[in-house]
């Protein structure tokens, strides 16, 4: 299985997540998005992670017009038929399947950013229009306001090979904001190591549709397990001292 990133051009956010790749062990190439729409109908056993429009353009017209751009692309490729074996990174199903089978529930799964094609096709086939909220991209300033008005904060970790080992940088503005988070990967791994050290939600593997189904009836019913968010030793000051005794340590060893 590979990981292809698609944009229009590299960035320095692709280049390392390309760089990670190879740390993990995983296949991760570069297409443009002309590359992908050309190879895509013989494209087998595939990841695909797209990225925005890459633009050094301060010129606001230019700007909107390469993410009306954008837009065209992602649903150009809504239209088209992948093989099974093709799918795109981090559409979280059993997630969305638990979500169909809650009845007269006020629960609102928000996705805030540009989102991918299947995510759209498997929202309507489960008929949860009026269950899922698609935001478009917003300054990170107002991202924030949404996740302190936000119940239970989402997070997706990759699914790929080693993928145990990924802490995505999102999970530390999460802990941040003191509100539960619902992490759909690998309980064992290193995400979910940190949600359970700190106490700060719950991690669940991706694809178990009946634990985050009693997770989300428990919380439409607003008894969700208490916790208690021991965040301290992530905190910059105490990271910063961690940091320093680890100078500390380096700077006194015997030569």
């Amino acid at each position: 299985m590979q990981i292809i990133v698609v944009s229009n051009s590299l960035s320095k956010r692709i280049e390392y997540f390309i760089e990670a790749g190879k740390h993990l062990q995983v296949e991760v190439r570069f297409m443009t998005y002309g590359e992908l729409f050309n190879c895509l109908p013989q494209l087998r056993q595939a990841v695909i992670k797209l990225e925005p429009c890459v633009s050094d353009e301060t010129n606001f017209l230019k700007y909107a017009l390469l993410n009306q751009a954008y837009k065209e692309t992602l649903q150009r490729l809504g239209e088209m038929r992948l093989s099974d074996d093709v799918c795109f990174l981090n559409t979280p199903h059993a997630l969305l399947r638990a979500l169909s089978r809650l009845e007269d529930s006020n629960i609102k799964l928000q996705f805030i950013g540009n989102t991918c094609p299947e995510l759209k096709q498997e929202i309507q086939q489960l008929n949860l229009g009026n269950k899922v909220i698609l935001k478009p991209y917003m300054p990170h300033i107002a991202s924030i306001a949404e996740l302190q008005q936000s119940d239970l904060l989402l997070l997706v970790i990759n699914q790929v090979a080693n993928g145990k080992g990924i802490v995505p940088g999102k999970i530390f503005e999460y802990l941040g904001t003191r509100k539960p988070i619902l992490c759909l990967g690998d309980p064992t791994g290193e995400a979910g190591e940190i949600i359970k050290t700190t106490n700060s939600g719950f991690c669940i593997a991706h694809h178990n549709e009946e634990e985050i189904f009693i997770l989300l009836s428990r919380l439409s019913s607003g008894v969700l397990p208490s916790l208690s968010f021991q965040i301290e030793q992530f905190e910059r000051k105490n990271e910063t001292g961690q940091l320093c005794d680890i100078f500390n340590t380096l700077v006194n060893k015997p030569s």
